[in-house]
This record gives C-alpha cells, sequence and structure tokens, in this order.
C-alpha cells in the first residue's frame, strides 16, 4: 500500500497498494516488481497521478475508479500537487514521513481485520497534527529501510503495529480539534463560509502555525525546536484568532506587537519570523493576495508609514498614522505633549517605544484638545469652585470633560458656553430684579442649597418664575421665586434617609445595607452631620425607587403581600426563582428580572412606611431622575 491508500477516505474496502503488496509478498516478488507483473504500469505512474494507470489499478482491484481519482494525491503541470480540489506546495506535503492516528488504526483493524487498515486523505498535511476524531495527536511511523518500503504504507503499518496498539491504549490529554474539524470539512467540500476558504488549504496551516507560534512564544520563535504537541497546539491557537477574519487576525497581531520587547517600532522588528515569511511570498501570486493585503493594511493602520511607501508589494495611500513628531508638526503641539497625548491614548504601548495610533482615531481626541480649556480657566469661565464643577458633571448638567491618561482633564469651552445658554434661556431678562427674587448666589448661603440642585431646578422646569438682570454674566447672577424655593423645600416627602431608615424601609438587616453601600448597588451620598461633624451616608428618595426598580428585598415583598418572609420565599422558590448569591448573614434580596409576570407586576410601596415627623428647615435635596 502506498501513499495513495493514506489518502483514501474511509471505506469498506481494502485499499488497493495493500492488495498488490499482498501479491507481491505471496509471489516473491518486490514492491516495485509486483506493478509490472500484475498490472503492467509502475507506481512512479500513480505517484504522478497518471489517470489509465490509476483507472487499471483500479479495475483490477474491482474499486470505483472515480473514487481513487478524486482522493488521489498527483502532481500538476506547474510542480504542486493536487488534492481533490485543492492546490499543495511541496512544503504543505509530508512525503517523505507517514504519520497515523493509532485509534484510527486499531478501530479498523477490529472492524476489517489485520490486513485492513485503512489510511486518511487528511494525514498527509504537513500541518494536521491532531485526529478530529478521537482528539489526540497523530504518532511518526519509524522511516523505512529501504527507499522503496516507503511506498509501501501497509507493510509500514504491519511492521510497526505493537508501536501503534501501544499508543492507541494511551489515549492521554486530549487537544483542540477547530484546524481539525476544518480541514476535514474543507476536504469533503462542506462551506464553513469563513474568511479562511479563499487561502488555499495548505497556505492556512501554514499560517495558523506560524501566527500560533508568534502568540505563544514570541517572535523569534522557530517550528524546528518545538514538539508535535507544541506545534498542534500553536496551530490551534492561530486557527482560534484568524477563523475570525481580519478583525480576528488584527487583534492577535496588536496581542503580539504589545508583548515584543523589540527596540524602535516595526513591523519587521515586532514580527520577525511572521514578516520574513511574509516576504518570501510572491505578491503577485493570487493565492496570497488575500492575506498581504490585510497584513500591509494592518501595518499601514499601526506603523508610521510615509505616502508612497510599499509594504509587501502594497504601496500606501496616505498617511494614515500619528507619531509624537507628526502630532506635534499638524497641531503645533509641544514634542512632550504630543508624545504624552499617543501615550495616553494607547496605554499598553511600553514606555520605551515610539507611540504611533492611526490618524482617523487621534484627530478627532486632539481637536477637541486643543480647543479645550484646563479645570482652573473652565472655572473662571463658569465663576465656580472645583466642587460645583465636578457635581455639574456628575449630574449631568454639564459635559463630561476630555480625560487622556497622563494629561490634565479638558473642557470643552462650547459646552460650557451651551450650559450657560441653556441656563439663561428659562430666565426673563429685566433692568431690576423684582421684590421676592433672590439670586442663586445669594439662595446658596440663605437656605444652605446646592448650586448643581438649583441649576437642575431650572434646566428641569421645577421652578417657574426665573429672573435675570441685564448685565448678568455668570448664571449665578440668575434669580429664582424665594416662594417657589420654600415651596419646594416644605413639600412633605422627607429629602433623606440615614442608614437605618434604609434598613427599617427595605425591612433589611445592617449586614445588608452595609454590602449594598459598599458595592455601589444602591446611590448613597455622604454628608457632613452637623452635630459631630461625622460623616454618613444619606440615601434619596429616587436612589430607593431605582434600587427597587431592579433588586426585591425579601422582607418588603412578604410586607407587601401580608405574609411571612419564610413563606414568601417558599413561593418564589416553587417558581423557580432563586435570591442573589450574598455574603453570611445578609437579608434575602432578589433580581427583579428573575420573577415571574405576576410578581414582577407588584409595586412595592416603601413610602406608606414612612414615619410623620416634623422636618428640618436646612436641607439638601437630590434632584429626581
Amino acid at each position: 500500500m502506498s501513499k495513495l491508500a493514506l489518502t483514501l477516505p474511509y471505506q469498506d474496502y481494502e485499499p488497493p497498494y495493500s492488495y498488490f503488496s499482498r501479491v507481491a509478498a505471496r509471489n516473491g516478488w518486490s514492491f516495485a516488481e509486483s506493478f509490472v507483473a500484475d498490472m503492467g504500469t509502475t507506481w512512479q505512474a500513480i505517484w504522478r497521478g497518471n489517470d489509465a494507470a490509476i483507472r487499471k489499478m483500479a479495475r483490477i482491484a474491482s474499486q470505483d475508479p472515480s473514487v481513487l481519482l478524486k482522493y488521489n494525491l498527483s502532481r500538476t503541470p506547474n510542480g504542486r500537487f493536487a488534492l481533490g480540489q485543492e492546490r499543495l506546495r511541496w512544503t504543505q506535503l509530508d512525503r517523505s514521513i507517514m504519520r497515523v492516528c493509532p485509534s484510527c488504526l486499531k478501530d479498523d483493524r477490529e472492524s476489517h481485520g489485520a490486513l485492513r487498515p485503512h489510511g486518511r486523505v487528511h494525514w498527509v498535511l504537513s500541518h494536521y497534527r491532531v485526529c478530529a476524531v478521537h482528539r489526540i495527536p497523530l504518532i511518526e511511523l519509524p522511516k523505512a529501510v529501504y527507499p522503496r518500503c516507503r511506498f509501501d504504507a501497509w507493510q509500514r503499518i504491519n511492521d510497526n503495529w505493537y508501536c501503534i496498539e501501544e499508543k492507541a491504549e494511551k489515549t492521554g490529554h486530549v487537544f483542540g480539534t477547530g484546524y481539525s474539524n476544518y480541514v476535514v470539512d474543507r476536504l469533503a467540500r462542506k462551506g464553513s463560509q469563513l474568511w479562511l476558504d479563499q487561502l488555499p488549504l495548505g497556505l492556512v496551516g501554514q499560517f495558523c502555525e506560524l501566527l500560533g507560534l508568534t502568540l505563544r512564544f514570541g517572535s523569534d520563535q522557530s517550528r524546528y525546536p518545538c514538539s508535535t504537541e507544541e506545534l498542534a497546539t500553536a496551530t490551534e491557537v492561530g486557527f482560534l484568532a484568524a477563523q475570525d477574519g481580519p478583525n480576528g487576525i488584527w487583534d492577535a497581531l496588536n496581542v503580539i506587537r504589545r508583548a515584543s520587547t523589540a527596540k524602535g517600532n516595526t513591523f519587521s522588528g515586532d514580527f520577525r519570523k511572521l514578516y520574513t515569511w511574509l516576504n518570501a511570498m510572491d505578491a503577485k501570486d493570487p493565492d496570497y493576495t488575500p492575506l498581504l493585503d490585510v497584513m500591509a493594511e494592518f501595518a499601514f493602520n499601526e506603523y508610521s508609514f510615509e505616502v508612497g511607501s510599499t509594504f509587501l508589494g502594497r504601496r500606501c495611500r496616505k498617511r494614515q498614522n500619528y507619531c509624537p513628531a507628526g502630532l506635534a508638526s499638524t497641531y503645533g503641539l509641544d514634542i512632550c505633549m504630543s508624545r504624552r497625548i499617543l501615550g495616553g491614548l494607547n496605554q499598553e504601548i511600553a514606555p520605551n517605544r515610539k507611540p504611533v495610533l492611526r490618524a482617523d482615531y487621534v484627530a478627532p481626541i486632539v481637536d477637541q484638545f486643543c480647543r479645550s480649556v484646563l479645570p482652573f480657566e473652565a472655572e473662571a469661565l463658569l465663576g465656580v469652585d472645583r466642587a460645583v464643577l465636578a457635581r455639574l458633571v456628575e449630574n449631568k448638567l454639564l459635559a463630561a470633560p476630555l480625560r487622556i491618561a497622563g494629561c490634565n482633564e479638558r473642557y470643552d469651552p462650547r459646552d460650557i458656553t451651551k450650559f450657560e445658554a441653556a441656563m439663561f434661556a428659562n430666565s426673563k431678562a429685566v433692568s431690576t430684579l423684582s421684590e421676592g427674587f433672590a439670586s442663586m448666589r445669594n439662595l446658596r448661603t440663605m437656605y444652605s442649597l446646592r448650586l448643581d440642585l438649583m441649576c437642575h431646578w431650572v434646566l428641569s422646569g421645577y421652578v417657574k418664575q426665573v429672573e435675570h438682570c441685564r448685565d448678568a454674566k455668570s448664571f449665578q447672577d440668575i434669580a429664582l421665586s424665594v416662594e417657589e424655593v420654600r415651596r419646594r423645600l416644605s413639600r412633605s416627602e422627607r429629602p433623606n434617609y440615614s442608614k437605618a431608615e434604609l434598613k427599617s424601609l427595605l425591612c433589611i438587616n445592617d449586614t445588608t445595607v452595609a454590602y449594598l453601600v459598599r458595592e455601589n448597588l444602591i446611590f448613597s451620598e455622604e454628608l457632613k452631620n452637623s452635630f459631630n461633624n461625622k460623616v454618613e451616608h444619606r440615601f434619596w428618595p429616587e436612589a430607593i425607587d431605582g434600587f427597587l426598580e431592579k433588586y426585591v428585598p425579601l422582607g418588603l415583598f412578604a410586607k407587601t403581600l401580608f405574609l411571612q418572609p419564610f413563606a414568601a420565599q417558599q413561593r418564589l422558590a416553587k417558581n423557580g426563582v432563586l435570591p442573589m448569591e450574598f455574603p453570611l448573614k445578609c437579608s434575602r434580596i432578589f433580581r427583579r428580572k428573575d420573577l415571574t409576570d405576576e410578581f414582577r407586576r407588584i409595586t412595592l410601596d416603601w413610602r406608606s412606611l414612612v414615619r410623620e415627623y416634623e422636618h428640618p428647615q436646612n436641607v439638601l435635596l437630590k434632584p429626581s431622575a
């Protein structure tokens, strides 16, 4: 049996070369003589894929010639090899060694007898190293004693059967078979609709192996010192990254780039073995075109190339990257500042390397950076201090500043102008303030009101009577009706609650309250107690409502249904609703989305549990959600 037998799919018949091996042994002929004596042809003609010789062999062996022609590995006129619809190069085939799956051969022998081991067409591919069925590596049979014996596959299997059987019994570690399954499906002409399908099968194996080796061992790793298991794992890792197409390949290349220790910032320095392999390809060969296009596009986007620069046979169409010098020249920045900006936008680049980023990503951010102002300038424009500025941003009354690692946060003057325009748009310009009106600056002192809260009232329309003098320049000079402010402060709804009150309102214990605050599951604000100057957590009604929109405490749920907590929990358990995993000694809390439709519609009225008492006059209100 020759290498042709290895390329036959699993069928319930004996491979033709096994037949001729037995004929030769019975008549005392050599393996090569059996072709001339029994067929009138040579094994070289079979190896070259001669149609007449293969049809003659199929006729003598009572086999279907179309099957042999379909799965025969033959040479093509251009010096390559053909395997079905696939075209392979000599580096993508194992022609001098023979690798087999011991478990497959053992199964075949148990099913068909000692003289009927079948081969598999994908075993001859250089990068197919793991059996797709048994998920174990293929083993390499010892080299043939005589040159002619390397074509007698059946004899080599029979001579090494004890080794094969021993390997089959030791299953050991199983390997990933994503690439192996892909090879089997592709040879069977099953459409996978992957980006890799446009590449030749042999090229897919080479690329996945090299990409996986670079991901696992670095850019200098060669395949030769690696074991079969390491190569199989590397090929699987590379295939998992490449099966997502260009996006997956780019993500893998970025991982390699960040881990690279090469000095400078060049593609050839970060991907040495990969670059050498890519550079050896024929840039005009259509087989390589999709892969080279992807790699060149990655290099043009991630590295500094001048207009018209050539890489892998591709020409850089335009400048697509910014280095510190280019960024400083374009925007008139200091070179240290430009380097700090690029380094802050890509913090994963090593400190000793020159940061280079895509222009389409950097340009909008740098444009905003150049027209923005520093925090102290924003404070001067608004006429407020740093604490008020932070609260305005926190409550989304003012746009968030631009934050770049290593640089001070920057505020956009257009957002500041837009905020002030919105504040004055709701007020009426008068020559002199009317009686009963006070500016926000004075109200802040009179009633200890927070400035961001009054801004929220104005922008949300909670206060209707708003005025400002014609010469007012700061939004703090906007005047509100004192009567409206008093009515707002004298609402019957209590504005804030302590941790002890939250415990009684939600029917939970102290441990649970502390856990909710610590994990930020419920919004709280740290306020200083006016009596002992200690900082304590206070909770706003809107924060409690927001918490109950997502979570359901068992105690409050049971109180709403007029049930004992144990009975309520049993009722929920019957519907498959389990509590969240909280630490020991915490109360039971459920996610509202986990409840059934019947329980999810229940409104937990915690406000009815609020005790009536006299409220303090000077209070801080949290803006409504």
